[in-house]
């Protein structure tokens, strides 16, 4: 049977040693070594796993018939370079190594020879960081997850001793004799005993909800910046936290990753295989311990040197107190750290690593090929809120479905990963319940704001000339189908982005033409009013299923799962929305001195 095992690796290296840190170093060093968030010493991940790889596929290359099947384990990219845009996921993820404490604070210096003189090379000085005594032993530690049978498991063991036995060496300097590799301890550990200070995630009904808890940063990268910075998100879209699950489980059943999840999947969770499509996930979105953060309306303006206002309500645009008011786009940095603030946004700090691909031929850096991954340190204190609802299951199958769910759970021990570059693991933590009541206003309005982006209306006809009436007749369409004409707009203060690229058009749209996904962002602000019908349902039924997907999208998609056509559904968290928020009394937030 097929399982997530726990190991613990231990890598015992003679000094000297250095794995460069890409960050800023101190003043008078040109080498720094590598820390985590926290200010320890590491081997990381990346560098672990890169010396594996390069190991197996020497021992291939002579071969090692096993060191093929080794291979597998590290997954493969996707894109240009590998010919598909499918994911080929990993099943063997590494932590960072943490080291022992240094033992001192001293510096290495080298010269560079010139070869034609045989002389000292001019300004080829180099000083390194160097905090452990010559000769001393460093130890670094980390968790090793792995899926797979065990016997799979006990190949791991032999494999893994035997690629880093190959390496011999890890990090720079390596021609010079630094960071020889004394030991190796690669042990089996029993699952991570359930803390009972913490309680996992309990069944409101037809909802699941829950905090995300990190030890180690995280990259959901939402832009990619020349295609070698790739900057992570404050929030966790559903869709990565429903694949990493949907993973998880195939790894579990002995499948490949990435198998679809219908009737007949897992034979011992029959509803959940049935309805795993239709479960909605939502976007995990920071906060405190107690609640989640909300996202600031685009109604918001800035009045005079200070004051904070919505303007939702208003009917008509004009002057403010005798001021003309001033949307985001017109504020300064510190205006917007005021009302991430007031809405409950955590500060959080990001971590810069640059990587660059190693040619396995010659064991240096490729041309061209830098990148650096901008990823979100956790804290201790700040908590990813999300939920798993099941609205969008028959009633009937809903008991059976959540059941089997939190079974699931309960076999990965309430652990949900790997999200991202960083392949993190995060921890799930029970919360209270996730859906809000809808509200109504005293003047009858109903006022929405995405939380979330979302696919909404028909921009097929829409061209680089359109504007604030063409998106503000879209809405009005959008919304009067969505509500089955129990809702009108009124006005809307929306941004809209385009969504696409040559990755995205391949995975999801290929030997189409091309075209890109029109979202409008979170935080946009639509006032609507009740028309005919019941209202009160209608919004009710958004904040539990999220804002429905245009019908000629999920058209275009009949052919196959939608998921396949469209990465932005509800079921992956897209559409969600808060209604009728405090902020939209109209009065002035309280933000002056925050």
């Amino acid at each position: 049977m097929t399982t997530l095992h726990h190991f613990t690796l231990s890598l015992t290296l003679t000094a000297p040693f250095l794995t460069q840190s890409s960050g800023a170093a101190a003043f008078g060093l040109d080498a720094a070594v590598a820390r985590d968030h926290l200010g320890r010493p590491i081997l990381p991940n990346t560098l672990v796993v890169g010396n594996l790889s390069h190991a197996w596929q020497s021992m291939h290359a002579l071969g090692v018939a096993e060191a093929e099947d080794c291979l597998t384990w590290l997954g493969t990219g996707s894109g240009d370079d590998a010919g598909h845009f499918e994911p080929m996921r990993k099943s063997l993820h590494i932590d960072d190594l943490v080291g022992s404490d240094p033992s001192g604070d001293h510096t290495l210096q080298r010269i560079r020879v010139d070869r034609e003189h045989s002389a000292v090379d001019k300004g080829a000085l180099m000083i390194a960081e160097q905090p452990w005594a010559p000769g001393s032993e460093l130890t670094f530690t980390g968790k090793v997850r792995f899926f797979g049978h065990a016997d799979e498991a006990q190949r791991l063991t032999h494999a893994l001793r035997a690629a880093l036995h190959w390496a011999g060496q890890l990090g720079a300097e390596r021609g010079v004799g630094f960071g020889a590799i004394k030991q190796t301890q690669f042990d089996k550990v029993a699952a991570p005993a359930a803390n009972t200070a913490i309680q996992a995630p309990t069944a409101h009904g037809a909802q699941l909800p829950f905090a995300l808890a990190f030890e180690h940063p995280f990259c959901l990268a939402e832009r990619n910046l020349d295609n070698n910075l790739f900057a992570s998100s404050e929030v966790i879209p559903g869709g990565a936290l429903k694949g990493a699950l949907a993973d998880a489980w195939a790894h579990l059943l002995g499948k490949k990753a990435g198998s679809p999840i219908e009737a007949g999947f897992d034979s011992a969770r029959p509803a959940l295989s049935q309805h795993y499509t239709d479960i909605l996930f939502r976007h995990a979105i920071p906060g405190t311990a107690k609640q989640a953060a909300n996202v600031p309306p685009c109604s918001l303006v800035k009045i005079g040197d200070g004051q904070f206002r919505d303007i939702a309500a208003l009917e008509e645009p004009g002057l403010i107190n005798g001021q003309a008011p001033e949307f985001a786009v017109d504020w300064k940095g510190k205006d917007h750290a005021k009302v991430r603030h007031h809405f409950g946004w955590p500060n959080l700090e990001r971590d810069l690593r640059v990587r660059t691909a190693i040619d396995i031929a010659t064991g240096r850096a490729k041309k061209a090929q830098l990148f650096a991954y901008e990823s979100i340190v956790p804290d201790g204190s700040v908590r990813w809120h999300g939920a798993i609802l099941l609205d969008r299951v028959d009633k009937a199958d809903q008991d059976r479905v959540m059941a089997e769910l939190v079974s699931l759970l309960a076999d990965l021990g309430h652990e949900i990963g790997p999200l991202g570059k960083t392949k993190a693991f995060a921890r799930l933590e029970a919360v209270t319940s996730a859906i809000a009541e809808a509200q109504p206003r005293n003047d009858g309005l109903w006022i929405v704001t995405l939380q979330t982006p979302a696919l909404l209306g028909d921009w097929r006809e829409l061209d680089e000339a359109a504007g604030a009436e063409d998106m503000e007749a879209l809405y009005r369409c959008y919304f009067s189908e969505a509500s089955d004409g129990a809702l009108e707009l009124v006005r809307d203060y929306a941004r809209q982005r385009l969504a696409g690229g040559k990755y995205l058009h391949n995975r999801f749209r290929k030997g189409k033409p091309y075209t890109p996904w029109l979202l409008t962002e979170a935080g946009s602000v639509f006032v609507l009013k009740a028309n005919n019908g019941d209202s009160q349902a209608c919004v009710e039924s958004w904040l539990s299923k999220h804002l429905p997907t245009p019908d000629w999208l999920l058209a275009e998609a009949s052919s196959a799962p939608a998921w396949r056509a469209i990465p932005y559904l509800p079921e992956g968290g897209y559409g969600q929305i808060a209604v009728n928020l405090p902020c939209h009394d109209g009065k002035p937030l309280a933000i002056d001195n925050e």
